[in-house]
């Protein structure tokens, strides 16, 4: 349990606020209640201005890079991370862009099926892998680099009409699946037909490099850090990512080279689990940590910093223990 307590504010005698862990572990101070230097774009004629799902630019500028109007100040108040903490999100979102996700840029981003269309799809389903359309549920079938295909239907039994998109495009089309059930992101690119649930969101793009470095960002044990004390802001409580969260996570801006050397090595990976139905991280483990290690320097972090990541997050998710046992 966290307690805040607020008071007004006088500018002749600033008061700190001070975070506790109840009743008496104290986390953090926010020096004269000062909490956050991030601001954001309300301007309903900005290029990336979405009120319908929430999303506007994220910036530290007083004025917005996308149409020049002035940001105002958000005032988030974290109450989980330690001061060390609280600096490395800082940093992680000050070295990555709030707005690389963009609506504009990632157009087609939408969760799988519900209600009516669910209903349909579970009608046609048999439980083998012959069938021209695999299905996986969030909770069962999905984790890191890894879908676990049991059940098919055929998907041209079913209009188009009835399920998301126009033409199946998200079940039929290369994509990146990103499970949001969690405040943590897990990510498989795949070029296989996949139906799924509405804790699953398919994310397309014409370049499947970017969406294997994304898939990379998104499965790193620096994102799951950030997500895990910048965007849950509750101890002991489940809050699933929904699209304005995921599209706000500071994804880092690398060179092309990069990108590939990512791509390339989150083929690698995705195939040896693939392979291996039990998941076996033999063999895989290197290569995780290699991709760990690349995004680690792309956002500046240093070896201390790593450290100080690696040990928190191998203790708290079982994916990473097993690679830095």
């Amino acid at each position: 349990m966290q307690i805040i307590l607020y008071e007004n504010k006088d500018n002749k005698n600033n008061r700190d606020l001070n975070i506790y862990d109840f009743p008496e572990k104290k986390i953090i101070t926010y020096k004269n209640q000062k909490t956050d230097t991030l601001r954001v774009c309300l301007n309903v004629n900005c290029p990336l201005y979405l009120k319908s799902k929430k999303l506007y630019v994220y910036t530290y500028k007083k004025d917005c890079p996308y149409c020049s109007s002035k940001t105002l100040t958000i005032n988030r108040i974290r109450v989980k991370p330690t001061p060390l903490y609280f600096k490395l999100i800082n940093k992680i979102e000050k070295t990555g862009d709030l707005n690389y996700l963009n609506h504009v840029s990632f157009p087609k981003m939408i969760r799988g099926e519900e209600d009516k269309g669910l209903k349909l799809v579970r009608k046609k389903m048999k439980n083998h892998d012959k069938a021209t359309c695999f299905f996986v549920s969030a909770r069962n079938d999905f984790s890191y680099f890894f879908i676990d295909k049991n059940k098919s239907f055929n998907i041209e039994e079913i209009e188009a009409a009835s399920l998301k998109g126009s033409n199946f495009e998200y079940y039929i089309s290369p994509k990146l699946l990103i499970k949001h059930n969690n405040i943590i992101p897990e990510a498989i690119y795949t070029e296989e037909n996949v139906c799924f649930t509405s804790s699953i969101y398919s994310l397309l793009h014409h370049d499947s490099y970017e969406l294997k470095f994304l898939c990379s960002i998104f499965n790193s044990i620096l994102i799951q850090f950030y997500c895990t004390y910048a965007i849950n802001n509750q101890k002991n409580t489940t809050i699933n990512l929904n699209q304005y969260m995921i599209r706000h996570i500071p994804i880092v801006n690398v060179d092309n080279q990069i990108k590939v050397k990512l791509a390339k090595k989150v083929d690698k990976i995705t195939h040896l689990f693939q392979e291996n139905f039990n998941k076996s991280y033999e063999g895989a483990r290197q290569l995780l940590k290699e991709i760990d290690d690349i995004i680690f320097t792309s956002y500046s972090i240093s070896d201390d910093e790593k450290q100080v990541i690696i040990t928190d997050m191998k203790n708290r998710i079982k994916h990473f223990e097993n690679i830095y046992r």
